[in-house]
């Protein structure tokens, strides 16, 4: 099907709002049907403290893993005795502290960046979808403000005040 505009998880036609869950669409929405649109920027993440708290413990894992790999276990083992064991032991070590710590940095990049985000109000259900990222990319986002705005009378769309004039930048 052709949209006029399709995100990663959403596409919009004339008449109306298509969600989609993995590859298929699960829901279609009558743009009619519609009560409240919302475009704002915002985090990522739903649960800004529960990824801070996940990436705070990642941090502190990986400080407490560094800490122990260079001087914990240097003291306790010899490593010429070991005949190369200790060496790739420790560096498989900082591998996974490696992983940990980049896990640790996509949380707090979910938190600290803010991107644009359409939130569907419909009858009793809502719908946040966190990615704009695609109508950025191809300098489509203005277009589609607009359209929101052709389509939708004020009382019912609502876009944050600085939004506009970013894009127009």
């Amino acid at each position: 099907m052709k949209y006029l505009f399709e995100g990663d998880n959403f596409g919009f036609t004339k008449q109306e709002l298509h969600l989609f869950g993995g590859n298929y669409g699960f829901r279609k929405i009558d743009l009619t049907q519609v009560s409240k649109i919302y475009v704002y920027k915002g985090m990522l993440t739903k649960y800004p403290i529960l990824t801070s708290i996940f990436g705070l413990c990642s941090i502190a894992l990986v400080t407490y893993g560094l800490y122990w790999a260079l001087n914990g276990m240097g003291n306790s083992v010899d490593l010429s005795e070991l005949n190369g064991r200790g060496v790739r032991g420790t560096g498989a070590l900082l591998l996974g502290l490696g992983f940990v710590f980049l896990a640790g940095e996509r949380a707090f990049s979910l938190i600290l960046v803010k991107r644009f985000i359409l939130k569907v109000e419909f009858y009793d259900r809502n719908f946040e979808l966190r990615s704009l990222k695609s109508l950025e990319k191809n300098n489509s986002l203005l277009r589609f403000i607009d359209f929101l705005m052709k389509k939708y009378p004020p009382q019912k769309l609502r876009i944050e005040a600085n939004i506009l004039e970013e894009l127009k930048k």
